[in-house]
């Protein structure tokens, strides 16, 4: 459809990726807020703090449009099989260079650029950190390292984590929305 009024010249593509967008959030917020307060309290997560659970439904809801943008862009750059043989591939090397599957400190160094740019690196260290920052060290027993964000080598805040991660989120978007800009003029013509 999107096509077919590309050829039409009927409107111009940000608006109608503006408006996609802002149309599918409420939904989205509402298929995260059910996977979030459902899973919460099923997994025995912490509650030792009231913002604990509205932390993991921000950084839940972070993903979840930067998904929608990542996908965006591949359906709009790539053939439609090969972005949805693509997606998951990309998808499985960022979660594999978030430094949770693969210690930091092994992966090779011509992949660490790579790894300040995922996203999930930013928002599983915000988990991270939202899960265990109120531990206590008498209950570890004699463990070494004891604390989590010690142990995976976590170098920024909490918030300041959340805040990259709405930066790559606004870069994929204004990414997403350049790639359909393209599309669309390339229609045009």
């Amino acid at each position: 459809m999107f096509q077919r009024e590309q050829a039409g010249d009927l409107y111009h593509p940000i608006p109608y990726f503006v408006v996609k967008f802002a149309s599918e959030l409420p939904l989205n917020v509402l298929y995260v807020a059910i996977f979030v307060f459902v899973t919460y309290f099923t997994t025995a997560l912490s509650t030792e703090e009231d913002g604990q659970i509205w932390t993991l439904f921000l950084i839940v809801n972070i993903i979840n449009i930067f998904s929608i943008f990542e996908g965006l862009w591949l359906g709009i750059v790539l053939p439609l099989n090969a972005a949805v043989a693509v997606l998951p591939i990309l998808a499985s090397i960022q979660i594999l260079l978030m430094g949770y599957f693969l210690n930091v400190d092994d992966i090779k160094d011509v992949m660490i650029p790579f790894h300040y740019m995922t996203i999930h690196k930013y928002l599983f260290a915000a988990l991270v950190m939202n899960e265990f920052d109120t531990f206590d060290q008498e209950e570890c027993g004699n463990y070494e390292i004891c604390d989590a964000e010690e142990a995976l080598n976590l170098e920024f805040g909490i918030w300041d984590n959340i805040a990259y991660s709405i930066i790559l989120t606004i870069a994929m978007g204004v990414f997403a929305g350049a790639c359909l800009t393209r599309v669309g003029y390339k229609m045009r013509k």
